[in-house]
């Protein structure tokens, strides 16, 4: 399943999806304060699909530009619930680029702050999926067909 929030070039947007306990984000573009909001809120209604149950996420950041100042509190809020809703491995997966590493480790809740999650970073999706696998999570083939749109 999936959804889709698209805007025109260097605006915005986003794609979600789902496939057992997993869920894949895909930002885009440059977030403002309206895109983050309807990202948290589809991020909500989709990991309430997992039912209490523990899952991990992967999200795709090289289609993402940067978010605007006033993104990084809600990301930051964002973080705080996923954690509280059982949320247990992260898996970025991006190239190299400072700045945004700068604006994400800004906005995601550090490592050390929870002893029951875990979150890494990936230069593809393989290597992603392999460590996911590893954990227990089942990341089907739907996932890594979806993320060959992207060139990874």
């Amino acid at each position: 399943m999936s959804h889709t929030v698209s805007a025109p070039p260097g605006r915005g947007g986003f794609r979600l999806f789902t496939d057992d306990f997993v869920l894949l984000s895909v930002p885009s573009g440059i977030s403002g304060r309206s895109i983050a909001q309807k990202y948290v809120d589809e991020i909500k209604s989709k990991v309430a699909e997992f039912n209490g149950q523990p899952w991990a996420h992967i999200v795709y950041l090289n289609e993402w530009q940067l978010g605007t100042p006033e993104v990084e509190p809600i990301i930051t809020e964002l973080s705080r619930w996923c954690l509280a809703n059982n949320l247990k491995y992260t898996a970025i997966i991006e190239t190299a680029n400072s700045v945004r590493q700068y604006q994400n480790n800004k906005m995601l809740i550090k490592q050390n702050e929870r002893t029951d999650y875990d979150r890494q970073s990936f230069a593809n999706a393989d290597l992603a999926i392999e460590w996911l696998n590893s954990l227990g999570f089942r990341v089907s083939e739907r996932i890594p067909e979806l993320l060959k749109e992207y060139s990874y």
